[in-house]
């Protein structure tokens, strides 16, 4: 672009502006001068005519005197000496008859002038009447430009001794100067005067380039380059205003316009992230309706659509108290269970703010936000009776932007985050044991089917834990139901909380209990099951009549693929890995035998 425009320089608005105010200036400087020449040359013309009458006058009145003093001799010594006056080029004297009586051109002497052909005659003859005085600028013979003076002789009473006083007219004078003085002073005049009109004319363009440069150039080299930049999508450049004319209102209006673009601009860009992070994580919220699953893709879509460096996810199952609660960092694979001290209370990693936490299990979040350091989103989602149900909080080592987090996106995350949980909860109650809220037989079954099928596909092991509680009917006789279910519900506790967040427990009938370990090996297995074993071994029940109760478990296990690789097949193997703890005096964990 800039190799064409700078082709067309005379295209240019400099180039167009300096032309047309020198075209414009050049026609009235003409017009002026040659106004001004006119008037001038006039003047001078009158000013020479005027003079020529004067020494015309002067020459008359002097031959005169010449002619009463002396006739001849006093009239040729007059016309010599004005043979000497440099402007004066002819002197005659002529009678009343056109005979040129005395001349100081010796040879015209004696002539007789034609009056109405004779160049010196046909100006005052061929007008109407006589004048007695004429001055004008004609022509000689020759072409030659002069000042002619012709004055009328009367025939005065001093005259009348010579002539016959009858006459009224004895002659006339007649005078030619030269203008060659007249013309060299209009052409110093006019010199003058075009050496002055070229330099007003070169200041005029001059102070007229400045302030083309000034006022018109400079805002508008401005404004296009304003424009340029505006073209290549920079919406914060301004141009300064200066001056209150219609370049400055254009500039204001450009700023204007620049500043609602970049609004504009803007709106769209967080429209567009809002929408990317709407869609984002509800395509991740639709791929299950399992609540594990669902709290690990919450968790990951965090980390990922916000940009965070670790996310936490606490579920509420009563309006006292937090019963689960997960973490997962940026540079994690899996989610990491956040467990309760000794007094059943929660603590978040350090990076979070507890006192949130504090205020979300008093009831009092209901609004997302984010913290006034903006390191910290907080989503608190609620159920459609407006009971709290999730805290989700995500941190960003570095804060949040504003477009990413605004309320109005937090809002709706927050909603659909909610709605997604709703419905997992749903699912979860139709696969829960209403008395120990582990899950059913039936959902077990199914997540072992899916724990072979992912093994036959990745080869991922996995472990089935069978587990039973030693001497459990001796406490329904002695203590009756209510307590046995009160065990169960604690054993049930302590299975939840003291699993990983991927694993899961499920009741299988009676006081008998199935815990799944999906990605875990025999090794991580067994360590899981003996934990288990001493939990709940030093678990304490307290009965409705203040009696504390103790029980114990046996535990077995089979992993895939040392024992099985059937569903069937590794629930018999833990099967009988816990009979065989049993038969080996309870309280004990056992594993499968590989060669059965």
């Amino acid at each position: 672009m800039s190799n064409h425009s700078g082709g067309r320089w005379y295209f240019s608005l400099r180039t167009t502006l300096i032309a047309t105010l020198a075209g414009i200036q050049l026609v009235f400087l003409l017009v002026a001068f040659g106004g001004l020449d006119a008037f001038l040359s006039r003047f001078f013309e009158q000013v020479a005519t005027t003079q020529a009458s004067q020494i015309g006058h002067t020459i008359k009145v002097g031959l005169r005197q010449q002619m009463l003093r002396q006739p001849d001799t006093g009239v040729e010594g007059s016309l010599e000496d004005l043979r000497q006056v440099k402007d004066v080029q002819r002197v005659w004297i002529i009678d009343k008859h056109g005979r040129i009586a005395y001349a100081t051109d010796h040879p015209m002497v004696g002539r007789v002038l034609d009056r109405q052909r004779a160049p010196a005659c046909v100006v005052c003859h061929t007008a109407t009447g006589l004048r007695e005085t004429h001055t004008a600028f004609v022509t000689n013979e020759s072409a030659v430009p002069i000042i002619r003076y012709v004055d009328v002789v009367a025939n005065e009473p001093a005259c009348q001794g010579c002539h016959d006083a009858r006459q009224r007219i004895n002659g006339i004078v007649l005078v030619e100067q030269s203008t060659e003085t007249f013309r060299a002073t209009l052409s110093t005049v006019r010199t003058r005067l075009a050496s002055t009109g070229g330099f007003m004319l070169v200041a005029v363009l001059g102070a007229s380039f400045l302030a083309l440069t000034f006022l018109v150039l400079r805002p508008v080299s401005r404004l296009k380059t304003g424009v340029a930049q505006l073209g290549t999508s920079d919406l914060t450049v301004r141009i300064p205003v200066q001056g209150r004319g219609e370049l400055a209102e254009l500039a204001g209006a450009f700023n204007g316009m620049t500043g609602d673009l970049e609004r504009h601009v803007e709106e769209i860009r967080n429209m567009t992230a809002e929408l990317s992070v709407v869609y984002a994580i509800l395509g991740r919220l639709t791929k299950s309706i399992d609540l594990s699953e669902l709290r690990d893709i919450v968790l990951e879509a965090f980390l990922q659509v916000f940009g965070a460096d670790q996310a936490v996810l606490l579920s509420r199952a009563d309006g006292e108290s937090s019963s689960d609660a997960g973490s997962r960092s940026r540079d994690q694979n899996r989610t990491g269970r956040i467990r309760p001290d000794e007094h059943g209370h929660l603590t978040l990693p350090k990076e979070f703010p507890n006192d949130v936490l504090d205020r979300w299990l008093r009831g009092e979040l209901r609004d997302p936000f984010v913290t006034a350091d903006r390191h910290v989103a907080v989503l608190p989602i609620v159920t459609a009776l407006k009971t709290s149900l999730l805290l989700m909080m995500a941190r960003r080592d570095k804060p949040f932007t504003v477009p990413a987090t605004n309320a109005k996106l937090l809002s709706v995350v927050a909603e659909h985050v909610g709605v997604a949980f709703n419905n997992a909860e749903l699912y979860s109650q139709a696969i829960t044991d209403e008395l120990t809220r582990l899950f059913t037989v039936r959902h077990f079954y199914d997540q072992l089917d899916e724990c072979v099928g992912r093994f036959a596909r990745a080869g991922q092991p996995f472990c089935v834990l069978m587990l039973d509680l030693d001497a459990f009917k001796p406490v329904n006789d002695t203590w009756g139901h209510l307590a046995g279910d009160l065990v169960l519900q604690n054993v049930a506790a302590v299975l939840k909380n003291s699993i990983r967040l991927p694993d899961s427990s499920y009741r299988y009938g009676g006081d008998e209990m199935t815990v799944l370990l999906p990605n875990a090996g025999l090794a991580a297995g067994r360590e899981v099951a003996e934990r288990l074993q001493h939990e709940i071994e030093g678990m304490r029940t307290t009965t409705g009549e203040g009696e504390v109760l103790r029980i114990t478990a046996s535990i077995g296990i089979a992993a895939c693929p040392e024992h099985a690789t059937s569903p069937r097949a590794l629930v018999a193997a833990a099967d009988t890995a816990l009979y065989r703890a049993k038969a080996a005096g309870r309280n004990r964990v056992a594993e499968a035998d590989p060669s059965a």
